[in-house]
């Protein structure tokens, strides 16, 4: 037995919804001229990285709070990945 995709897009009874969401062009966000270090640098929670760092060092627990979009979720697993970069070098 043969089994082969078949590209639904191109087939007449495709939903509408796909048909709309595939001929529109994807974005992935502002294009920048920075490097990933300048723009990793340019955000707000750069200028408490020493604290953090700090404070994740010196507790077992770190309660973190802030505004959706204050980039908790992406630059602290940096921070910590980096800690334990330099720990083990």
């Amino acid at each position: 037995m043969e089994l082969r995709a078949i590209n639904v897009s191109n087939f007449d009874g495709a939903p509408e919804w796909k048909t709309k969401v595939e001929s529109k062009t994807l974005s992935y966000g502002i294009i920048s001229s920075k490097s990933i270090k300048e723009q990793r640098e340019s955000l707000p929670i750069f200028r408490l990285k020493d604290e953090l760092i700090g404070a994740i060092a010196n507790n077992q627990v770190l309660v973190m709070i802030g505004e959706t979009g204050s980039v908790k979720s992406t630059q602290l697993p940096q921070y910590m990945v980096e800690m334990m970069n330099t720990a083990t070098a």
